[in-house]
C-alpha cells in the first residue's frame, strides 16, 4: 500500500489525493512496485541551516530566561526538526519525545551523581577521614565507570523508542548487563594493548547496537568483524605524526564505510562508498566555515554533514515494510539524562560522521 510523499499517511492504492493533508499523489508513486523488484532505498534531508539557527537562538535565549529549564524542550524541538526533515523513500520520520521526559530523566541522573558525591562524607564519618576518603574514592570511580554503559544503552533505547517511520516505532532491546559484558572487557583490552584492540571494541559495540535494534517487530543485523579494521587502524595510528591527523580522518572513513556496508535489514543491505577526497573536503570546508564565522555557521555545518551522509548511504535490496507490525517498547529518559551529564556522545551510529 502506498504512502503520501508529503506527510507519510497510508493511502489506498487508487487514491490520487491524501485524505490527511490533501497533497496530490503522482501516478508513479501510487503504482506499486512488483514484489520481485530490487531497488535502492534512499535517505534524503530537507532541512535548512537557517531554520536550525533560529531553533538554536530560540533555545539559547529561552534557556537563559528560564535558568536552563527550557533547554530540554529546545533539544526536543531540534530532534523533531531533524526527524521531520529526514525522509526514507520520500516518507518522513517522526520524533515523539517531550521536553518533560528529558527534564525528569536529567533530574534522576543528577540525583545518582549527587548520591555518589554524598557517599564521600558517609565513608569519612564511618571510617575516618583517611580511610573514608580512600573507600569513598573507590566507590565514586567505580560508580562513574558503571554509569557510562548505562548512559549509552539508556540513551539509545530512549531515542529509538521515540522515533517512528510510517507510524511504526523503532526500539532497542539490549539490556545493561549484556552490554557491560561487551563494554568493560573491550575497554580493558583497549587500555592494556595501548589501543590496538580498539577496532575490535568498536566493532563489538556496533554489533550489539545493531543486532538489538528493531523497526516494529523486524530486527536489524550486522556482520562486521573487528579484525577487518585492524590494519586500517594501525596504518592510521602510525601515519598520524606525518599527516597532521589526516590519517585518522582516513581511518574514520574506513570504519564508516565498513560498518554501514555490513549492516542489514530484512533482505536489504546498507551501502556506503564515500570517497576520502569528498570526506576530507567536507571536513576542511566545515572547519573553515566554523572558524571564519566564529561558530555562527555551525547549523549549516551540521546540515551539510547530515546531508553528505544521507546522499551517500542507501539501503539496497527487497523490503516488505507492509508486513512489519507495531511493537512499541517504552523507555524512560534516565539513561538519556545520564548521557547528557556525561556527554559521552557514544550513541551515534555513524551518520554524525
Amino acid at each position: 500500500m502506498p504512502f503520501c510523499n508529503n506527510c507519510g499517511n497510508e493511502m489506498e492504492a487508487v487514491s490520487r489525493f491524501c485524505v490527511r493533508c490533501g497533497a496530490g499523489v503522482p501516478a508513479a508513486v501510487v503504482a506499486p512496485l512488483p514484489a520481485q523488484a530490487v531497488v535502492p532505498h534512499r535517505f534524503t534531508f530537507h532541512g535548512s541551516g537557517g531554520e536550525l539557527l533560529l531553533l538554536y537562538v530560540k533555545t539559547f535565549l529561552l534557556s537563559m530566561i528560564t535558568l536552563g529549564i527550557y533547554s530540554f524542550w529546545g533539544r526536543t524541538r531540534i530532534r523533531q526538526f531533524f526527524a521531520e526533515n529526514t525522509r526514507f523513500d520520500n516518507v518522513a520520520f517522526a520524533y515523539h519525545g517531550t521536553g518533560l521526559e528529558l527534564l525528569i530523566g536529567f533530574g534522576k541522573a543528577l540525583g545518582v551523581i549527587l548520591l555518589l558525591g554524598v557517599q564521600f562524607g558517609v565513608f569519612q564519618l564511618a571510617a575516618g577521614e583517611t580511610l573514608g576518603s580512600i573507600l569513598g574514592g573507590i566507590v565514586f570511580v567505580a560508580g562513574m565507570l558503571s554509569l557510562v554503559p548505562l548512559a549509552m544503552v539508556g540513551a539509545w533505547r530512549y531515542r529509538l523508542s521515540r522515533t517512528s517511520l510510517r507510524g511504526i516505532r523503532f526500539s532497542f532491546r539490549g539490556n545493561l548487563i549484556d552490554f557491560c559484558k561487551v563494554y568493560f572487557p573491550g575497554l580493558l583490552l583497549t587500555a592494556i594493548t595501548f589501543s590496538i584492540y580498539a577496532p575490535f571494541f568498536w566493532n563489538n559495540v556496533r554489533r550489539y547496537y545493531a543486532r538489538n535494534a528493531y523497526y516494529g517487530n523486524a530486527r536489524f543485523a550486522y556482520e562486521g568483524e573487528g579484525r577487518d579494521l585492524l590494519a586500517p587502524w594501525l596504518i592510521g595510528l602510525l601515519l598520524t605524526p606525518f599527516t597532521l591527523g589526516a590519517s585518522m580522518l582516513w581511518f574514520q572513513l574506513q570504519r564508516f564505510n565498513y560498518q554501514w556496508n555490513r549492516t542489514q535489514f530484512q533482505n536489504a543491505r546498507f551501502a556506503s562508498a564515500v570517497s576520502f577526497g569528498d570526506y576530507f573536503l567536507l571536513h576542511l570546508t566545515n572547519f573553515l566555515l566554523a572558524v571564519f564565522t566564529l561558530g555562527i555557521a555551525m547549523p549549516w555545518v551540521m546540515i551539510r554533514t547530515v546531508r553528505f551522509a544521507f546522499d551517500r548511504v542507501s539501503l539496497n535490496g527487497s523490503l516488505n515494510l507492509q508486513a512489519i507490525a507495531q511493537e512499541f517498547i517504552d523507555s524512560g529518559a534516565a539513561g538519556e539524562g545520564m548521557d547528557t551529564l556525561l556527554q559521552d556522545g557514544a550513541t551515534d551510529l555513524g551518520f554524525g560522521m
